[in-house]
């Protein structure tokens, strides 16, 4: 669960979602039968989740074609991708198949409200909320990666809440912090993008001028007094692992994922 960052967020909404919606629980069907698969590493499990994820894809497929109408409906779908990416996860390496799903996962947060008229004074659904904030590689690495903006870098997703669904109340430190890294994440693709061109020599007077206000735009996020009531909540440890023993001998102790996840995405 915590590898595949399942702790909170959008897989609060799947167990309304159980048994209303064949899709959702196709997909969570096949990210339960590759987890089995790996734990009993049999013929029969494999077969069994290949199955799954056969009529997981199949009905996907048969819902966007045609497509779908209705913000229900639309949640659902993309609900029921983000089970299928965890399921490819969980396989190994972040190959194609990971990434396709991730970037249809984008496509579908995306064009969630994009057919309304009222498209600019919409808020996102929870469950995209959810789904934008989890979706790290769709808002950050591939954008990084492809040197251009992030596709949710508009004010509408800036200031969406860090967990719509809380397991647990996070510290103000940790709310504070997981909503400025979120501004972070969305929008530092954008300054990577503009660095890049400038550094090539082919960038306009206006292009530095935009770099420029954008990095003094993204300072201000900067949270000192929440960085440092986190750490004083941090406990430092001897490392147990050999490998990393020899390069990091003591590292931190956190109280908890929210912590860790929120310190490692502010860093």
């Amino acid at each position: 669960m915590g590898h595949l960052s399942l702790v909170g967020g959008w897989v609060g909404y799947v167990p309304s979602r159980i048994g209303p919606s064949p899709l959702v629980e196709s997909a969570v069907r096949a990210l339960v039968g590759v987890h089995t698969s790996l734990a009993h590493k049999d013929a029969a499990s494999r077969t069994s989740y290949l199955r799954s994820q056969v009529s997981a894809l199949s009905l996907l497929r048969k819902t966007l074609d045609p497509p779908s109408t209705g913000a229900t409906c639309r949640d659902d779908i993309a609900l029921a991708v983000a089970p299928l990416s965890c399921a490819d996860h969980s396989l190994g390496a972040l190959g194609p198949s990971v990434r396709q799903h991730r970037a249809g996962l984008t496509a579908l947060l995306k064009g969630q409200c994009r057919c309304s008229v009222h498209y600019d004074k919409e808020e996102p659904s929870q469950v995209v909320k959810a789904l934008v904030i989890w979706n790290f590689m769709g808002i950050y690495q591939l954008p990084c990666a492809l040197g251009q903006p992030s596709p949710f870098d508009e004010p509408r997703y800036w200031n969406i809440e860090p967990r719509t669904v809380h397991l647990v109340d996070s510290p103000l430190s940790i709310r504070n912090l997981e909503r400025a890294s979120l501004q972070l994440l969305i929008r530092i693709p954008r300054l990577i993008a503009l660095v890049r061109a400038i550094r090539q020599g082919n960038a306009s007077t206006e292009t530095s001028f935009a770099a420029i206000r954008l990095a003094s735009d993204l300072l201000v996020f900067e949270n000192k007094a929440s960085e440092d009531e986190l750490l004083y909540s941090v406990k430092v440890g001897r490392e147990t692992d050999p490998v990393a023993r020899n390069i990091v001998p003591y590292s931190f102790i956190f109280d908890g994922p929210a912590s860790f996840r929120a310190a490692c995405v502010y860093w």
